[in-house]
This record gives structure tokens, sequence and C-alpha cells, in this order.
């Protein structure tokens, strides 16, 4: 806002702003109207209504403008989005009003909206048939909101299908004023980020290991509670492929070098953490705070936003690094290279964009906050697999709780792993079902991985045993199963109950890794998501192809399925089977989960041991893979992203047939069979070996034991060669 001596709001006591109190003041009004920050929408024409270009204007103030049945007729018509500066009114500051009228076709009025309405110079209150929607500004006090797009939630009581009437009264501090950039436009609210993902965008490839359980905690951040937690999971034989190292953990946001005080010796701790096969990621932010020793230096070298403005944030106060910058990025590379030479194995990069304005001032001229919000996220990941390809960055995709009109973080094309957010400690709208809004939105956006934090983050009531695992079970089958938090998140702090069962969902997600990753290859070239949701029943998905999962948000037992068409196998009884579409009601007992596998998979899997019976220990030196036969079936593995492995199985007169391509792995089929077979041959010409003794058949290196107690049939052999298991 530039001020100048003019005429100023009528009846108005006005304060010239000093630059020093203008951000504070911004940020309170920001938090007070409780809007969401981002770039001018680009959306598609099927995505919005545009508003008419001329408006009818009129100086002065008077609240009997604001209503529907106050003609207009004498008022001068003047374009918008344009300053009415330019537009004969250039003596004009202080208060002046804008009415247009317009028509709803039938779609727009089943559900509400959200008026767009670009950018006022200074303060604004706007009205829909006469009742307020939304204001920005604070008039009381001078204060203005120019930077920021007006995007205001409107109620579908106020709608109507002819002559809907926009009021928008708006005072000018000085300087040009009014309605002077767009978009101008109305969008279902159901719509509203549509916009922000241009149509193809595919979603990068996650290494491997960012696949197995992550846990974090949020309450005490030292070396010794990092080495203290790992510990409680590896006492209880609770897999962990992941820490997160939360903030605090630098000596100052953001310096990248580790508090001493708290982690004396990182590089050992990062090393023994490795030694486990744990990998390391820790928490950054696009801020410098003024305390950091780093900060002085950053503004002497014009390396922030806005002339270095100072902003208070959720961490202090700081300035936010300017991405457009060759000079400043290179210097925040080099400070991010201090804690990858230490060993990290990627970032948690967290929320300080939000603090950022509409537009802002930046080393090439001016940049929208969606424009810095990609930068950011992009330079982030970007960077981070330039110095170790096996990196990742870990980010929000969407969280409604923070932006409810704007709710979309990282680009999609540098999301390699994304959760959605703070959520309550419950199974309420502001928890689990706030996660899986966010989670299923996030599906329909193109995000890949995605995931949430078991339990909520924080907020609500204590975090019970019920939400806890229910919570845990839905995450065991997204690509994040990510367990922490503020509060008590431990599994052994609950019971021993809690304990097993958080166990045994831990370890089917660590065993479903390679079935993950497949999906995860194939959702980077396609650019289909690895969660799939289905159009029946709330929050139901499937998991690849081969899983179907209906999502438990309610504290019971009891669960109506509404299965999809197909037919399914429940994951607990394998030989009970349903045809799809049906409605089941199902008795689910804390342990279970309402799980179906299609009748006909081919689910690859890596088991370590015998807790979720899918195998034993000696299970480790081969690729297992469920087998379920249903006539002619296939699955496309990875086992790495280049490489791809056809299996096929088809059902035949006399027996069964499971085809496979070379891989670097021996093979080992659970093949769910009622009746014990005669013989099993590789196609290549060899029998295999029938051992009636489970402990003969698990020591030999190939051959078939079956199980008549499971409908098991076990089958080893090699799988260095293309070969086909023939079933007799």
């Amino acid at each position: 806002m530039l001020l100048r001596k003019g005429r100023l709001c009528a009846n108005q006591t006005i304060k010239v702003l000093n630059m020093k109190n203008t951000g504070l003041l911004l940020l309170t009004l920001l938090l007070a109207v409780q809007l969401s920050w981002s770039k001018e929408p680009q959306l598609p024409p099927n995505r919005g209504i545009e508003l008419p270009q001329m408006w009818k204007f009129h100086p002065g103030d008077d609240q009997e403008w604001a209503k529907e049945d106050f003609n207009d007729a004498d008022w001068a018509e003047i374009r918008v989005p344009q300053f009415w500066d330019s537009q004969g009114f250039d003596q004009l500051d202080g208060f002046a009003w804008y009415r247009v009228r317009f028509d709803l076709p039938a779609d727009y009025l089943s559900e509400d909206l959200v008026a767009i309405l670009g950018q006022i110079n200074d303060a604004d209150e706007t009205f829909l048939n006469g009742q307020r929607i939304g204001r920005m500004g604070n008039i009381e006090i001078s204060e203005s909101a120019h930077k920021f797009t007006r995007k205001y939630p409107v109620p579908r009581r106020l709608l109507k299908p002819k002559n809907n009437l926009l009021a928008v009264r708006v005072c000018d501090l000085g300087n040009q004023g009014g309605i002077f950039r767009g978009p101008m436009r109305l969008v279902k609210k159901s719509n509203f980020a549509d916009y922000q993902r241009p149509a193809g965008l595919k979603p990068p490839l996650a290494p491997k290991w960012a696949f197995e359980p992550w846990i974090w905690e949020d309450d005490e951040n030292s070396a010794a509670a990092v080495k203290d937690l790992v510990a409680g999971y590896a006492r209880n034989d609770i897999p962990v492929g992941v820490i997160i190292i939360d903030s605090p953990w630098a000596s100052a946001y953001n310096t990248f070098e580790f508090d001493s005080t708290k982690y004396p010796d990182p590089a050992d701790l990062i090393r023994s953490l490795h030694e486990r096969n744990i990998k390391v990621v820790c928490w950054f932010t696009g801020m410098i705070n003024t305390d950091a020793p780093t900060y002085d230096h950053a503004r002497a070298n014009n390396y922030f936003l806005n002339d270095g403005e100072v902003v208070g944030w959720w961490k202090g106060h700081g300035s936010h690094i300017d991405y457009t910058n060759p000079e400043a990025i290179a210097w925040w590379h080099r400070q991010m290279d201090k804690a990858f030479q230490l060993g990290i194995d990627g970032w948690k990069v967290d929320n300080s964009e939000s603090y950022v304005p509409d537009f802002s001032k930046c080393f090439r001229g001016e940049i929208s906050k969606r424009e810095y919000t990609d930068l950011y996220y992009c330079d982030a990941y970007r960077y981070t697999v330039t110095r170790n390809p096996n990196a990742i960055t870990l980010a929000r995709s969407v969280d409604y709780l923070d932006r409810e009109f704007d709710p979309e973080f990282s680009p999609v094309s540098c999301a390699s792993t994304t959760w959605v957010g703070d959520q309550h400690h419950d199974l309420s709208e502001r928890g689990l079902q706030l996660a899986l809004r966010n989670i299923f939105k996030a599906l329909a956006v193109g995000y890949a991985f995605v995931g949430s934090d078991i339990g909520g983050f924080s907020g609500g009531p204590a975090l019970t045993k019920t939400a806890f695992l229910r919570w845990a079970q839905f995450s065991a089958f997204n690509p994040l199963m990510m367990n922490g938090g503020v509060g008590e998140h431990r599994p052994w702090a609950f019971d021993q109950e809690t304990t097993d069962i958080y166990r045994y969902y831990a370890k089917l997600h660590s065993e479903l890794v390679p079935y993950l990753y497949s999906y995860a290859v194939e959702s980077h070239r396609t650019g289909t998501p690895i969660m799939r949701p289905c159009e029946s029943g709330k929050w139901q998905f499937l998991l690849g192809n081969e899983f179907f999962i209906s999502t438990m948000y309610q504290d019971t037992t009891a669960w109506k399925v509404e299965l999809p068409a197909g037919k399914w196998r429940d994951y607990w009884d394998e030989s009970t089977t349903y045809c799809g579409p049906q409605s089941l009601a199902m008795a689910v007992p804390m342990a279970r989960y309402p799980i179906f596998l299609r009748s006909g998979a081919i689910i690859p899997l890596l088991v370590k041991d015998s807790i979720n019976g899918h195998g034993t220990k000696a299970s480790q030196s081969f690729l297992t893979l469920l087998v379920y036969p249903d006539g002619n079936s296939e699955f496309k593995y990875h086992p790495d992203s280049d490489s791809d492995v056809l299996f096929t199985c088809a059902q035949l007169p006399a027996g069964l047939q499971i085809g496979f391509a070379p891989l670097n792995s021996d093979l080992l089929f659970r093949i769910h069979q009622t009746t014990a077979p005669t013989a099993v041959r590789l196609k290549s010409g060899s029998d295999l070996p029938a051992w009636s003794d489970f402990d003969a058949w698990e020591k030999a290196a190939t051959g078939w034991h079956f199980v008549p107690s499971s409908n098991k049939l076990l089958v080893k052999c090699g799988g260095r060669t293309a070969d086909v298991v023939q079933v007799e």
C-alpha cells in the first residue's frame, strides 16, 4: 500500500501505519478472518462462473446500498477488475460501493459456493443478496489488505436462480483504489481446489524404504528421546523403517545445524540408526528467524522476500527465503548441505508459505503465493534428490484444516511422499474423518504417496485406544504408515492388546512393501493413484487392484460394508467369498478390520516372520506371492523402477499354471487350493519334490508342501529364469 495525502474514508480517524507494524497487523487480520491464502486461481472453464466485467459504482457510504431492493439505476458503470482511478475517479479516496447482478444455473444452487473477488485496495465488506459474506482489512484502524485475494464462503441458502446481487463496500486509504486484480468468479466449494494442478502431472517415485513404517514424536526433541523411542519399538518387535527428527532439532530456525545441547553427536546418532536399517528425515521450513546466526547475512545480501520483511509465524519471527534469487538459493543449498553431510535421508518440509502474502516483491519482480509455494516445495525436492537420488521429501498434500478453500500445498510433481497435516486425537470431523477428507481429496488431485499421523497430531480429547487402533489399521493400507505427534502415541503405553494389534498391522504394512512399490511405479508412470476411492460406501477404497478396504471411522465393532463389483475373499477367512456389489453387515472386533482380497489376486510380499501367518523367518530369502486362482489373472511386479516382471495365473481343466518372467530372487508361492495336487513341476522340465513334513520342506531349497488346515499349497522354486509352475 502506498499512502499519499488526499481524502480518506469519511467519518473515520486514519492512522498511517509504519512498515514495522504492517506485517503484524496483517497477520492478525488474516487469522481473524480465517481465510486461505493462495495465488489467483486459474480455473478451467468448467470449474467456475465468471462474474460480469461491468459493475454499478458510486462514491460514498450507505449501508442501504447492500440491500437487494435499492435502485442503483443512476449509478455509474465501471470495469472490474481495474482501479477506479483510471476510470474517471482519480481524485477519489475513501468509501465507494460496487454492485452487480447475475443469474445462476441449476447445478450451482444445490451446494455452497466460494466467491473469488481478486484483490481490493484497501479494505472491503462484501454482501450477497443483502447478507454479509466476508470482509478483509480493518476500516476502523485504516488497515489495508490489498495484498490478499478475497475468497469468501457463500452458503447455498443465500442463492437463487435469478437476479442475485453482489455488493462490495470498499475503503481506499490513499493512492489508487478499488477492485484492481482478478479473478472474479463463483466456484463450487467442492471444486475449488481443482484448478491448481495442471492436467497430466505425475507424482515422482518414492524409494522402497519410504513404504516401511514411520515413527516420530513431538513432546521431547533430543538424541536420548530418539534412541529411547527406537528402542521401545525394537523391544516390542514392531518394525520401523523411518524416523523423523522433528523441530526443534536445529540450533535455530533454520540453520540446518544440530543443537549440540540436545544432539551432542548427530553423526553418530544417524549412523546408529542406519545400522538398524532406519532412515532419518529432518524437519525444516523456508524461513530464517531473526535470532538465527545466519539471519543478518541473508538479509544483508537481499536473500529474502519483500525486502526482508519480518513475519510472525508459528515458530517465532523471521523472513522468507526468496526462491527466485539464484544467489540466495545457492547459499540456502549450502546450508542444507550441513545436514546432508551427516547422512540424513530426506526432509519433512513443513508449512511456512501460508505466511506469504498473495503477491510479494522478489528478486525477479513480483511473485504470487501459489508460485512461491510451488518453488518452495519443488526446490526442496529437486535439490534433495540431486544430492541423493534415494532420498525423499515429506510434504503436505491436502490440509483442509489449515486452508479451507485452498487446501493444496506441494505440487504433485514434487511430492514424493506426503501427509495431510494436523488432526485431533479422535475419530471426529476434526480427527480421523478430517484426515480421510484430506486423503481422498489428495487422491482425486493425483498425489500417489499419502498418509496421516496415526491418532492425530494434537488437539481434541486424549487419544483413546479405539481411536489409535482404528487409525493405525486404516494407515496400514496407506502408502504412508506414520505414527507420532503430540501426546502419547507409543502402542505399548496403552496395553498389551494394543501393542499386539499394532504390531500385526505394522508388520503387514512392511510385508506389503513389494506390492505397494509396484503400484507406486505404475502411479509414477501413469498418474493413477495407489489408493483408489470407490463410488459405493463412504471412504471405501481399493489398494491397488487386489485389496478392498472399508474404512472404519466410528467407535463400533459392527460395520456395514458396501462391497464393489467383483468376487472378493474375506481376508480373515479366505474360504469365504462374496460377489459384489452387495451390502454386508459385519462384526469387526478390535483386532480385525474390513479387508477383502480380489479373487484371482497375485500379491507379492516380503515376509520376515510368522506373526501374520504369511510365512516364517525362513521366508526372508524368498519373494513370497499369495495366489488366489480364479480364471486368468496377472500381476506386474516391479523389483525396481526400471524392471517389469509379469506373473500370470491360469486355471485349467487339469490343474493350474503360474508363469513368471526372470527376476533376481527365489520364489515362494502360497496358493489357495482346497485339495492336494498329485504333482507340481516346472515347465522347463523338472518335477519339484513333494514334502509331507513342513519342517523338511522349509529347509529344502525347492519343492512343495500342502497344508489342508489352511487350504494352502506351498511351492518354492528358483526365479532367475523365466518358467511356469504347473500344478496337477
